[in-house]
C-alpha cells in the first residue's frame, strides 16, 4: 500500500464566492461545482482543492490552524499577478532556509503559502 496524493477539502459558507476566488484570483481551473450538492473541485498544475458546504458538522468560521503550502515555479510572477487582489499575510521575501515565499489569506481566511527554492 502507498499513499498517492493529498487533496484538502475546505469548508466554506459561500461555495460560489470560494470557487470564484480560486478560479478568478488564483487562476485555478474550476473542474466541478455543484451548488445543490454543496461541493466543488478546482485544480491548477499538480494542486487540487475541494470546497464544500459543511453538512452535519457545526461550522461558524474557519478553524484550520495551519496553512496550505504550495510549491511553485515563477513565484515572482505569481506574486505580481495576485498581491494587489488578496489579503497578504506575509509579503514575498527570501528566507534563511533557502526558500522565497509569501503567504495570503483566501476569501474564507484560510492561509495559503507559496514557495520556491531560491536556486530555481
Amino acid at each position: 500500500m502507498r499513499l498517492r496524493e493529498l487533496t484538502p477539502i475546505i469548508w466554506t459558507k459561500d461555495l460560489q464566492e470560494t470557487a470564484d476566488f480560486y478560479a478568478k484570483v488564483l487562476n485555478f481551473k474550476l473542474d466541478n461545482l455543484d451548488l445543490e450538492l454543496g461541493w466543488g473541485h478546482l485544480s491548477r498544475g499538480g494542486v487540487q482543492i475541494m470546497i464544500a458546504l459543511p453538512k452535519d458538522e457545526e461550522f461558524d468560521t474557519t478553524s484550520f490552524t495551519g496553512s496550505f503550502y504550495i510549491y511553485v515555479n515563477g513565484i515572482n510572477e505569481l506574486w505580481e499577478d495576485i498581491n494587489e487582489n488578496v489579503k497578504v499575510c506575509k509579503p514575498i521575501s527570501n528566507l534563511p532556509y533557502g526558500m522565497r515565499e509569501f503567504s495570503i489569506y483566501d476569501n474564507n481566511g484560510y492561509r495559503l503559502q507559496f514557495g520556491q527554492e531560491e536556486s530555481d
